[in-house]
C-alpha cells in the first residue's frame, strides 16, 4: 500500500517537472522565433513602425505577466498535488479543471485573439505562445 502511495507521489511529481520544463522550453522557442523575425529586414512604413512597436510593448507585458501568473499557476498545482496525495480526488479534479480553463482562456482569448493578427510572423509567434500556455495547462 505505502509502496503504491509512493508510487503515485513519484509520478505526478515527474508529469508536474516535465510539464513546467516543456512550458519554459517553448516560451525560449518562442522568444528566439520573436528575435528572429525582428533581424528581418525589410522597407517598413511609419504605420508599420508604429504597430511593431505596439506588438514589442505587449510582449514585454506578456512575458511580466507570465511571471506572476506562473506563481499562481504553482500554487494550483501544488494544491491539486497534496490533494491526491491525500486521496482528496474530487478536490484535485476540480482545482485541475479551473487551472486549465483559467490558463487557455487567459493565454488564447485575450493574447492571440487581436494584437497578435496581423502578419503570418506574428501569427507564428501568437501560436507559440498559445502552444506554450496549453502545455502549462495539461
Amino acid at each position: 500500500m505505502t509502496f503504491l502511495l509512493a508510487e503515485k507521489i513519484l509520478l505526478i511529481a515527474g508529469l508536474m517537472a516535465i510539464i513546467f520544463i516543456g512550458s519554459e522550453l517553448l516560451t525560449r522557442v518562442a522568444l528566439l522565433v520573436k528575435r528572429l523575425v525582428q533581424k528581418r529586414v525589410r522597407k517598413q512604413t511609419e504605420e508599420e513602425l508604429l504597430y511593431k512597436a505596439k506588438v514589442q510593448a505587449s510582449v514585454r507585458k506578456w512575458l511580466v505577466t507570465r511571471k506572476s501568473y506562473s506563481w499562481l499557476l504553482t500554487g494550483f498545482y501544488l494544491v491539486f498535488f497534496y490533494a491526491t496525495i491525500l486521496g482528496l480526488l474530487d478536490f484535485s479534479v476540480i482545482f485541475f479543471t479551473a487551472t486549465f480553463i483559467l490558463n487557455t482562456s487567459y493565454d488564447i482569448f485575450t493574447k492571440t485573439s487581436s494584437i497578435f493578427t496581423r502578419t503570418k510572423e506574428d501569427r507564428t509567434t501568437a501560436t507559440y505562445f498559445a502552444i506554450n500556455r496549453l502545455c502549462m495547462s495539461l
